[in-house]
């Protein structure tokens, strides 16, 4: 029987659950820590779109008034460097901006010509395929964080700084859009306090991981043990399975042996009592039972033709005096001989029988005629001109023979075998 835990190579179970688990973890992980930065930057962003539009609104309120101007003055680049770049603008913004986290405002025409900026060099510069731009042109405000190596302030120049821009719509007292301003806000020590905090939370969660994957390899181990024992004890039951099919196999083999060979004489003691039941012990040839039984078997073809079937009742004569004279044992090998030659004088499709006593009965089949019976008999009565050596005794005998034929002279055994002995 095969063993379904020793056959082929083992299933390593604890290194693949071990690099399974790993890689999961390790991606969930990387996962969770990365939607983790996403959520942060968007809580930011949008945070800081509010601050904005706040700002945004105070500078309305303030300034806007002062600012207004510039905007017919879109297409005409020149004159506009010359008006937004005086210094009075610069300082109200600043002003305006000053305790807050703002570092740049700047602000457009709705065709995207920088129209102000606290920079003066941007004065003038076309932003009109910008997204954050066209988006708050058309009424929604737009963030978006930048790391900047290097960026002027009102009144400084800041390195490794991250930016947050928002563009906000600025509107008329009737509410329609007029232009777009720009507010640039430091978010640096936001982004680093939530940095850190983003470091705590994925240290965390690689620690719990850390903490579920050992838990887990600590029961896929036991598991691992107790698979590995309930295979060996399987592999055990298997052998001893085996060896019991293995006996029990043999057992039947030595079993079936021994049965056949019981078979065997059976039938071999079942032949023997069939030859006995229907031979003559004497001269092995068939008697009167197997005579009957193969006669009727011949008499029961339907419309048997007369003299196609011949019965030949043969008996010798003065057999007793041999008897008397000469003993049984005599009598008996004189009765093999007369057998023999008989025997031998017979068409492998006759029968020849013993009656008993000194009687013997011939049975020929499909002849042509009733004369075939008589050159049979004739045939029959000349073996014994020749005499029959018992002993180194020659003795002589003389038989008698009656024929009777079927159909003519009768239809069943009884009947043929009376008038054969009448006619013997």
């Amino acid at each position: 029987m095969r063993n379904l835990f020793t056959s082929g190579r083992p299933f390593r179970l604890v290194p693949y659950f071990f690099l399974l688990s790993l890689l999961l973890m390790a991606g969930a992980t990387v996962l969770m820590a990365g939607n983790l930065r996403h959520y942060s930057g968007e809580q930011l962003l949008k945070l800081e779109k509010s601050r904005a539009a706040s700002l945004v609104q105070i500078f309305e309120n303030s300034l806007w008034a002062d600012f207004r101007p510039l905007l017919p003055l879109a297409r005409d680049r020149a004159r506009l460097k010359q008006v937004a770049g005086q210094p009075r603008l610069r300082e109200a913004v600043i002003r305006l901006m000053r305790g807050t986290d703002v570092i740049r405002v700047k602000m457009y025409a709705l065709n995207g010509i920088t129209l102000f900026s606290t920079d003066p060099g941007q004065i003038g510069e076309d932003e009109s395929d910008d997204d954050g731009f066209r988006s708050a042109a058309v009424g929604t405000p737009a963030s978006e964080l930048a790391h900047n190596h290097s960026i002027d302030a009102f009144e400084r120049t800041l390195t490794d700084r991250d930016i947050i821009s928002t563009y906000v719509p600025m509107h008329d007292p009737a509410g329609k859009i007029e232009g777009v301003l720009e507010i640039y806000l430091d978010a640096t020590s936001f982004v680093v306090d939530s940095d850190r905090q983003l470091r705590w939370v994925t240290l965390a969660i690689c620690a719990l991981m850390a903490v579920l994957f050992l838990a887990q390899m600590l029961v896929v181990r036991l598991a691992g043990r107790i698979i590995d024992r309930q295979a060996a004890a399987l592999s055990e039951t298997n052998r001893e399975l085996d060896n019991r099919v293995a006996a029990r196999t043999w057992e039947l083999a030595n079993a079936n042996a021994n049965l056949e060979g019981e078979i065997q004489e059976r039938r071999r003691a079942e032949e023997r009592l069939d030859h006995l039941a229907h031979h003559d012990p004497l001269t092995g040839l068939p008697n009167r039972l197997l005579f009957q039984k193969r006669l009727s078997r011949a008499l029961s073809v339907p419309d048997l033709p007369a003299y196609k079937l011949a019965m030949l009742f043969i008996d010798l004569d003065r057999f007793k005096d041999v008897n008397d004279t000469l003993g049984h044992y005599i009598g008996d090998q004189l009765l093999n001989a007369v057998a023999a030659r008989l025997a031998s004088s017979m068409r492998a499709e006759d029968m020849l029988a013993r009656l008993g006593g000194d009687e013997f009965i011939c049975v020929l089949e499909n002849i042509a005629n009733r004369d075939v019976a008589a050159d049979v008999a004739g045939k029959l009565l000349a073996l014994f001109q020749q005499p029959f050596c018992i002993n180194g005794n020659d003795l002589y005998l003389s038989v008698s023979i009656g024929i009777s034929f079927a159909s003519h002279d009768g239809a069943d055994v009884d009947t043929l075998l009376r008038h054969a002995d009448i006619a013997m």
